[in-house]
This record gives structure tokens, sequence and C-alpha cells, in this order.
């Protein structure tokens, strides 16, 4: 254990120091991989194909993911999205409007908390999205609902977006018609709503497991972050075979489970290069001033490495003769 503690901190120590060229880094490969997706969409205007060059295109979004500020970024996706959904007006123009105000209105004001809409979304098409309600409780507030929320329905309702544009007519660029395809696209989506409300579901338990494990994980009681990571996939699943018993969603319980234990681990894991507590030195100190009384939990930190303390000898030096 000892040498597993040495490696985390020979490691954290590299991350801090790399942490400015690291950041840019991963921010760029997020980037890149977010926009190939994107680009992958294919409902894009066929004049529109021959200026559209894939490849130079995703690097210069990944670029720009990478140094510009996160509400800019979103700005970018929303613009590649329409544009790729641009076959069918009707339907590209509604979800600009749906994007633009989720950015407007919450990813705008809550930069941080807003990457979890995108997390989720790439969780969930991975089925790594168990991870995400247990990482947002222990590491975000509790507001981290609402982007978890956001990011299961975009994750999934886009499936039913292709069968909209499949299914329903465009007026294209002909204005006399467009309220009868706005109507047709209209019926589509809801529709489509109506047939994937799975998410709703999934939404209630994500935000249950994320209400748990951020309460459990700030008590000031001895491995309280790794008591909430298991009873937070302990209510996943619990919730998860609730729900397919009630017959609201239908799920692979095999599958939940065992994907839900290997997040947790995975979320153990990223536990490791936390501060490590010495929970055997715990000490509760009380103390008081005028006008309050404290009680205070002092949890010391493990720290195996300690800095080389330099001496320094100063010696006398002899005194002058004098002449």
């Amino acid at each position: 254990m000892e040498a597993l503690l040495i490696a985390r901190e020979g490691i954290v120590k590299l991350c801090k120091r790399l942490e400015p060229i690291l950041t840019v880094l991963l921010r760029f490969l997020l980037g890149v991989y977010i926009f190939s997706l994107i680009n992958g969409i294919g409902y894009i205007r066929p004049e529109l194909v021959g200026y559209y060059n894939r490849f130079p295109l995703t690097m210069l979004f990944g670029i720009a993911f990478a140094i510009l500020p996160f509400s800019v970024s979103y700005l970018l996706m929303i613009i590649a999205i329409t544009v790729q959904y641009s076959s069918n007006i009707e339907v590209a123009a509604v979800i600009f409007v749906f994007l633009l105000c989720v950015l407007l209105f919450y990813a705008r004001m809550a930069a941080k908390e807003s990457i979890l809409i995108i997390l989720t979304v790439l969780a969930f098409r991975f089925g790594m999205h168990y991870l995400i309600p247990i990482v947002a409780g222990l590491y975000f507030s509790v507001t981290a609902i609402i982007p978890v929320s956001i990011g299961l329905f975009i994750a999934y309702f886009t499936p039913q977006i292709q069968t909209i544009i499949r299914t329903t007519h465009t007026a294209d660029l002909n204005i006399a018609e467009m309220p009868d395809a706005f109507v047709d696209v209209y019926t589509a989506l809801v529709n489509g709503l109506g047939s994937s409300g799975d998410w709703v579901f999934t939404a209630f338990i994500f935000a249950m497991v994320i209400i748990l494990v951020h309460i459990v994980s700030r008590l000031a009681m001895d491995f309280s972050k790794e008591i909430a990571i298991g009873l937070g996939a302990a209510l996943l699943i619990f919730g998860y075979i609730m729900a397919a018993l009630a017959g609201n969603v239908v799920v692979n319980l095999p599958v939940v489970i065992i994907m839900t234990l290997l997040c947790a681990l995975i979320a153990w894991a990223a536990r490791l290069f936390d501060p490590v507590l010495d929970y055997q030195r715990a000490e509760s100190v009380q103390f008081q001033d005028d006008n309050n009384y404290y009680y205070v939990r002092v949890v010391p930190k493990i720290q195996l490495t300690k800095p080389k303390r330099v001496v320094k000898r100063i010696r006398p030096q002899p005194e002058k003769k004098e002449e």
C-alpha cells in the first residue's frame, strides 16, 4: 500500500507541474473527438458537402475547443450540429433553438457544471453513464442534476431525430410551405418524446444517486467518500431493478449490475488521486470565541515524502585584532 501511495504522490506532483499543458491537450483531444462525432451525423445539405472538408474543420474545432471559453465552444458545437441537420431546415431550426436556450439560460451561467452535459452524452455512448451520477455527487453540488438530466435527454432523444428527418417533409426554402412543414415536424417531435420517455426514469434515478452521494460524501465520518460511492452504486442498481419491475424502463439487469460495479470501481480508483487521509490520527477539536462555540474534526493528510531540509551552518568570523 505504501508503494502505491508513493507512486500516487509522484503522479500527482507531475500532473501539477504539467497542468497547463495537460489541460490544453485534454481539451484539444476532447474537442477533436466531439466534433468528429458531430461531423458523422450525416444529414447535411447536399450543396454544403463540397465545402465541408471534415478533417481540417475537425482539427480547427479541436483547437478552438482547447483555447476558447466553454461558452464559445458550446456555440460552435451548436452551429456544427445545426449544419449537420440542415437537410431538414425545420428540424435544424428546432434543434438550434433548443440548444441555444440551453446555452443562454444555463451553460453560460454555470460553465463548470455544464461540462457534465457533454460528459453524460459521451459516457452514454460507451455505456458508462452509470459513472456520471457518482462523479457528479462527489465533485459537484446538488445542482449537477440539471446538466446530467439535459445530457440524458439529448442522449435518449438523438436517435429519434434521424427517424423524424426520414419521416417528415421539409419546405426547404419555400416560405409558403413552412407552416405545414413545422406542424409535421412538431407532431413527429411529440411522438418521439413519447417513445423516448425512458430518460425521465433514468434522470430520476440519477438525481437520487447524486443527492445521496453528495450528502454522504460530506459527512464527518471515516471513509465517507468511499461509503458514498458504494451507496450510490447500490442505489443505482436498486433503482433500475424497481423501474424494471414496474415496467417503466426496459433494461438488461445483468449488464446494468456489471457496468454499475465497474463504474463504481473507476470512481474509487479516481479517488486515489484525491488527498489521502489518515483516519487513525483523526481528532475532534473544540474551541470558542466571543460569539460561537466550534466543534471541528481534524483528519491529517498522509504525506510520505517530506521536503528536504537544508541546514546552513554559520560559523562566527574571527575577531580582527586591533593594530
